[in-house]
């Protein structure tokens, strides 16, 4: 493969221009490299991207055409009840999930038609002209491993950004759309002011971002997620079927920008930062509300073992510092890794976080509603670890001086107290405080036969 590559220079619209040719071995072997990646994605993919048949957005509009039909049948059974205030917010929060399914349809059905006529084509002649060596590739980035590396291609319609990731050195990419139509939505306002900007505070600290004019935005690949959003930020919203990723499948981008809600400024860090300092002054309650959104967006709910994670990357963990001592007061745990911060939080704490998020009745049918999609496995787990069975910690276990021990009773009848302790001088702590604790019981009880055992 013969690569032409140019350093990206000024864009005309949103598109790059070169601006100097690249003649680095380095820089080029490591674009052939991207390159090489990008073609052995699309060739993974060629049944869903090339065919006739199956497109990548058929998931999408089964899954929508499938949610549309389960509504219709809920709002049916309003028919046959008398409305109180309850049920008609509930009736509410169904007709507008609706509202938002028809226009997201009536898109994605757009963007499948778009592609068979256009975007497929574009992308064989692309790949085509790439073997061939007629494409001029445009580089943007470094090549040092803790500098992102991007591959920019472009086509009429089509805009391809393959970005090496800066440290951890995965591979992301994604093809832009240019000619679809777009939409706006109009959502009613169905949170109460304080639980709406704790939930909006949620996403922004985690997957959305401030457009340069100063609107909330956000990219997606989750139907689950889009509706999600629009029902957080109520008044009009931008919605857009922005392109496609090529990472772990072929999955539809959503662009979601909401225009009735401006921030003053242009530093997208200082108006985070801004975010962060007001989310540490939020009650326990609320605070609940907004770690929602970002659990949804950044974490993980292990249902076998009744944890849930929160990561958050090195670089956004600067953004979150004004939080932290407020995941620190409800329990969570902080865990160093090689480019995260992992927060977790265990056993019945963590179903209890999970059933108190989950507490408001209204956004309990939203995530439950939501769940319903195919892509919605992480709210479907969310309300799985809200039903989960817990034993109290106090029942079976106790803390002393920082170390859990498991309370056993064994075959004769005697109290065991079971510790895991890797420090050596900890287990020496430990062995001298359950001696004094032994004492104790003995003579205020008049305990016998009390045993410890070290494992």
């Amino acid at each position: 493969m013969e690569l032409k590559a140019c350093w990206g220079g000024i864009r005309k619209g949103k598109r790059l221009r070169c601006s100097e040719e690249i003649r680095d071995r380095d820089v080029l072997s490591e674009a052939e490299r991207l390159i090489n990646e990008f073609l052995n994605r699309i060739k993974e993919h060629r049944n869903i991207l090339f065919s006739g048949l199956t497109t990548p957005f058929d998931p999408y509009i089964n899954d929508l055409t499938n949610l549309f039909s389960n509504i219709n049948a809920k709002l049916d059974e309003f028919k046959n009840i008398v409305l109180n205030e309850n049920n008609k917010k509930e009736l509410e929060f169904l007709m507008t999930i609706r509202y938002i399914i028809k226009v997201l349809l009536k898109l994605v059905k757009e963007a499948k038609e778009w592609w068979l006529r256009i975007g497929r084509s574009e992308l064989e002649k692309l790949v085509d002209g790439i073997i061939n060596g007629k494409i001029t590739v445009i580089i943007r980035g470094e090549l040092k491993k803790d500098k992102d590396f991007m591959v920019h291609l472009y086509t009429e319609h089509l805009a391809v950004i393959i970005n090496r990731i800066a440290k951890s050195g995965s591979v992301v990419m994604h093809i832009t759309f240019t000619g679809l139509k777009d939409a706006y939505v109009v959502v009613p306002r169905l949170f109460d002011d304080d639980k709406l900007r704790a939930m909006q505070n949620g996403w922004l600290m985690t997957d959305g971002t401030i457009h340069k004019g100063g609107y909330p935005e956000m990219g997606t690949n989750y139907l689950w997620q889009v509706i999600a959003w629009l029902m957080v930020f109520p008044g009009k919203n931008h919605v857009d079927v922005s392109g496609i990723s090529i990472n772990n499948g072929v999955r539809v981008i959503w662009l979601l920008t909401a225009l009735d809600l401006k921030f003053e400024g242009r530093d997208v860090n200082a108006i985070k930062y801004g975010i962060a300092e007001d989310v540490a002054k939020y009650s326990n309650e609320l605070f609940k509300v907004f770690l929602l959104p970002a659990l949804l967006a950044d974490g993980n709910f292990n249902i076998r073992k009744k944890i849930v994670k929160l990561a958050i990357g090195v670089v956004k963990y600067e953004l979150w510092k004004p939080i932290i001592k407020n995941l620190m007061n409800m329990n969570f745990s902080e865990h160093d890794h090689e480019y995260i911060k992992e927060f977790r939080i265990n056993s019945s704490k963590a179903v209890t976080l999970v059933r108190d998020m989950l507490s408001d009745s209204f956004i309990r049918v939203m995530i439950e509603v939501l769940s319903m999609f195919n892509d919605a496995k992480k709210l479907r787990q969310l309300i799985e670890l809200a039903n989960a069975r817990t034993k109290a910690l106090g029942s079976s276990m106790i803390e002393i001086n920082g170390i859990k021990l498991t309370i056993n009773i064994n075959d004769k009848g005697n109290m065991e107290l079971r510790a895991y302790v890797r420090i050596k001088q900890r287990l020496m702590k430990l062995q001298k405080d359950l001696r004094l604790l032994t004492l104790m019981l003995k003579y205020l009880s008049e305990v016998k036969d009390t045993q410890y055992t070290f494992l």
